[in-house]
């Protein structure tokens, strides 16, 4: 199968952002799993993380992405060996353009060492998995780009700036110790309860699909400050369900309202959605939900707390929860 030339210049053509999304992606076929993108400000260097599987063993790395048409240099190794120290033993750089012999030596000598990834790397275990690419319409033989995968990574950068806030971390050389414990503090209080959203979210204790139907609904039509209007939540949610019973492969069955869904009506559907799915994620103040508004929303502050790469993680969820319900009761 013949190579596509034009695998640089696309990558090269995504914005700085995108192509972390890319390399979150990417970095599994390279060794890596759990791989998660750090937020873009206050990243400490990083740009994402994850387990590199060597042999039985898996060793946390930290990774640093550049979509460079210059040669890495010497300072851009030894600046991410600052920020790896400490925090992870071992490093991957990588890169769309090449390394000087300079920043290679530094690499491979230092502590924590840090592996590297060139161009030309990228582009062949592109081509050896197919990733970003497809069959030519023209040519069998010939792999062409395919674009709607590099638009997808542009998508997830527009989401996240216009709906998921990435604020900064500020640090100042006049905070107290008692000020800065407080807000230690406070932030372990906020990821721990992010982590408890995500860890609900993610749970695979289903009684009905109700959850994960939901979940998708939701952060489909969620706006920037966290919002949906809970009509639009309903028609969403009835919308997949009669898109499944449509399919031949309905969801719920027997006594479940939704076991036709066409026949509820939206104010059963809106009451089947607040006592069942909705309600759990009120009770731990994860949601709100405004009656007189008809709006729903996810916590501010969690909102706030939340990267958009933990959104697609858990919309990931949604569809594998489905497929396990799915298999449960199809047994």
């Amino acid at each position: 199968m013949q190579q596509d030339q034009e695998n640089p210049q696309q990558l090269l053509s995504l914005s700085a952002r995108s192509f972390e999304f890319f390399a979150g992606e990417f970095l599994v076929y390279v060794g890596l799993e759990a791989v998660s993108v750090t937020r873009y400000i206050g990243d400490g260097g990083i740009d994402a993380h994850g387990k590199l599987v060597v042999g039985q063993f898996r060793i946390p790395i930290g990774v640093q992405v550049k979509r460079h048409r210059n040669n890495v240099q010497r300072p851009d190794i030894d600046r991410f060996i600052g920020a790896l120290s400490g925090r992870f033993s071992e490093g991957m750089f990588m890169t769309t353009a090449d390394y000087t012999s300079g920043a290679l030596q530094k690499a491979s000598t230092s502590i924590p060492r840090v592996l590297t990834l060139n161009g030309d790397q990228v582009v062949s275990i592109m081509v050896e998995h197919r990733l970003g690419l497809k069959i030519s319409s023209l040519n069998a033989q010939k792999l062409d780009i395919d674009p709607d995968y590099f638009v997808t990574f542009e998508t997830m950068r527009n989401l996240l700036v216009s709906r998921v806030r990435e604020t900064p971390q500020h640090y100042s050389p006049n905070t107290s110790a008692s000020d800065s414990d407080t807000s230690l503090d406070e932030q372990t209080i906020a990821l721990k309860w992010k982590q408890e959203f995500l860890d609900f979210a993610k749970s695979r204790n289903l009684t009905k699909s109700y959850k994960p139907v939901m979940l998708k609904a939701f952060f489909k039509l969620v706006d920037r400050e966290g919002k949906v209007q809970i009509d639009d939540l309903v028609k969403e949610f009835r919308d997949y369900y009669v898109e499944r019973a449509n399919a031949g492969q309905p969801l719920e069955r027997g006594a479940s309202p939704l076991s036709d869904p066409t026949k509820p009506s939206d104010t059963t559907i809106k009451r089947l959605i607040i006592t069942y799915p909705l309600e759990r994620f009120l009770i731990k103040n994860f949601m709100e939900y405004s009656s007189e508004e008809g709006i729903l929303r996810i916590a501010p502050q969690l909102w706030q707390e939340l990267r958009y790469y933990e959104v697609v993680d858990t919309l990931k969820s949604t569809d594998e929860q489905i497929k396990y319900y799915e298999a449960r009761h199809d047994n």
